[in-house]
């Protein structure tokens, strides 16, 4: 027990983005250990910042309402289909590969690493294959791999 009080959790702002980590951390180390709701609200109130931290605000000095905040917060950024959107926003809004930029398409393979594996454990792989959006993150690629891919490289 001596160790957790050395742990650090990673932060949450609100940020969808950042939802599936911080909760699957947070219940990993705090919720599921044998802790008081005191606690674990100590814990929670450490790690909130930003729109997260205001959204249960009034909670946070009291233990007995940590389940609360835990549903108030699911409520408010653990919305899946949210942040299946915003994974896929990561894709649509990166910069397009240019050609012999490895850097680009190094930053280009994470991102769509990420959102996939993401999207998978969320359960939303038929948005993964969806027409439109395997579409658009195939314009990120640079020509030469368009055309390697089966897309002419006039972007049909």
């Amino acid at each position: 027990m001596k160790s957790l009080s050395r742990l650090e959790l990673p932060h949450f702002s609100g940020n969808p983005l950042e939802w599936p980590h911080f909760m699957s951390m947070f219940k990993c180390l705090i919720h599921d250990m044998p802790l008081t709701d005191t606690q674990r609200m100590t814990y929670l109130q450490r790690a909130l910042i930003g729109d997260a931290k205001r959204a249960i605000d009034g909670m946070l000095n009291h233990g007995n309402l940590y389940r609360n905040a835990l549903l108030e917060l699911e409520e408010q950024f653990g919305n899946e289909e949210t942040i299946a959107e915003a994974y896929l926003q990561t894709i649509f809004n990166h910069p397009q590969v240019t050609e012999d930029d490895f850097t680009q398409l190094q930053s280009l393979y994470n991102t769509l690493h990420i959102a996939v594996e993401t999207l998978k454990g969320l359960g939303y792989k038929s948005d993964l294959e969806a027409t439109d959006n395997v579409r658009r993150a195939m314009h990120k690629l640079p020509n030469s791999l368009k055309v390697r891919c089966g897309e002419k490289e006039d972007g049909n």
